[in-house]
């Protein structure tokens, strides 16, 4: 049985990772996902909002952030900002549905 993920492990995980490319990895992966009920419709939105910041943050809408930005630099410029992304990508991880 695998070892169920934790937050902090995930944290961890994605710290040197580019914010961009996790989120449009993950909006590819989550937009296309369709298998099963009620939590397809979260998912499905949760890869349109990824793909949503892939856009927002190289155009700038998201000071003080860039497109090379990691997920480090996220926590440290805008904490609030880092934890809904965390919170938004943790249950997806859990759920097998995107592995980052």
């Amino acid at each position: 049985m695998d070892k169920e993920l934790t937050k902090k492990e995930l944290e961890r995980s994605l710290e040197d990772r580019i914010v961009c490319e996790t989120l449009k990895a993950l909006s590819e992966k989550a937009k296309r996902w369709a298998d099963g009920g009620a939590l397809n419709h979260r998912v499905v939105a949760i890869g349109y909002m990824a793909e949503t910041g892939v856009r927002n943050i190289p155009e700038g809408f998201t000071p003080p952030l860039n497109k090379k930005s990691t997920f480090k630099d996220m926590k440290k410029l805008d904490k609030e900002m880092y934890d809904g992304t965390i919170s938004m990508i943790y249950p997806i991880i859990k759920a097998g549905i995107y592995t980052k």
